[in-house]
């Protein structure tokens, strides 16, 4: 998905699953796209909602390896975000830490 057709990649998305809701490449696409743009908004309702949504794919279709590819994609983003944010905080940390310390120590 490009950032720049990301209305109609929804759209088109959305056509497609109305037309054959019972084609889980295409839910799933609809999903990553729908959650891709949720991030993008900052708008944690609509991820929540996303990957509730994936989950039920998952279920309706357990052997559509696309599915659990795009789940496990989306999944990964999110963990791999946490993670990020969880070394730049421990890094500021330590750094405050480290010039109380210094600061201290100079007394």
């Amino acid at each position: 998905m490009l950032l720049d057709q990301a209305k109609e990649a929804m759209s088109d998305f959305a056509k497609a699953v109305s037309l054959n809701g019972d084609f889980p490449i295409a839910l799933v696409q609809k999903l990553y796209t729908d959650y891709r743009a949720a991030v993008a908004m900052s708008n944690a309702k609509e991820v929540v909602a996303s990957l509730a949504a994936f989950e039920d794919a998952i279920r309706r279709f357990p052997t559509c390896p696309e599915c659990f590819l795009l789940y496990a994609q989306v999944s990964l983003n999110r963990y791999y975000s946490f993670v990020v944010a969880s070394i730049f905080i421990f890094l500021f940390l330590m750094g405050f830490v480290i010039r109380c310390c210094l600061i201290n120590k100079s007394l």
